[in-house]
């Protein structure tokens, strides 16, 4: 049997939940009922967006990636996490945006960055307590 990492253990979620959310939004993406029409003459008519919709797949290896790379256990986490979410936060405010009359692969896109950027709130707070609590230990255990 092959003994993972921690770290290995945690890219596997990462990789699993973006496989995931990627088997999702390609379900939605075939259903017309997903899309906005103005008629029933444009739902009649309505053809996959292949290229855009494998563009949003793009962007979820892509902050998967992010994600797996920032969340790098050992070590202190929260000034990694703390960077990233400001730089990530943004990024999912703007995706958000966009949604009102997007198709349903866009508005799990939305729902996926929002989960990231929880996962990387969470996870500098949780470090950063950490730091606190051991940095106070510390200092107080050599009196």
């Amino acid at each position: 049997m092959v003994k993972l990492t921690t770290n290995q253990r945690k890219n596997l979620v990462i990789a699993a939940a973006a496989v995931l959310v990627i088997g999702f939004s390609t379900w939605i993406s075939l259903d017309p009922k997903h899309y906005f029409f103005y008629g029933d003459e444009d739902r009649a008519q309505w053809e996959h967006p292949t290229g855009p919709f494998l563009i949003f797949c793009g962007f979820y290896l892509l902050e998967a990636l992010f994600l797996a790379k920032v969340i790098k256990l050992g070590g202190r986490l929260w000034p990694r996490t703390m960077l990233a979410a400001v730089l990530f936060l943004p990024w999912a405010a703007l995706s958000t945006i966009f949604v009102v009359h997007a198709p349903g692969y866009m508005h799990v896109h939305a729902l996926w960055t929002w989960l990231i950027s929880a996962v990387l709130v969470l996870t500098f707070f949780v470090s950063a307590v950490r730091h606190l609590f051991n940095s106070f230990r510390g200092s107080h255990g050599s009196d």
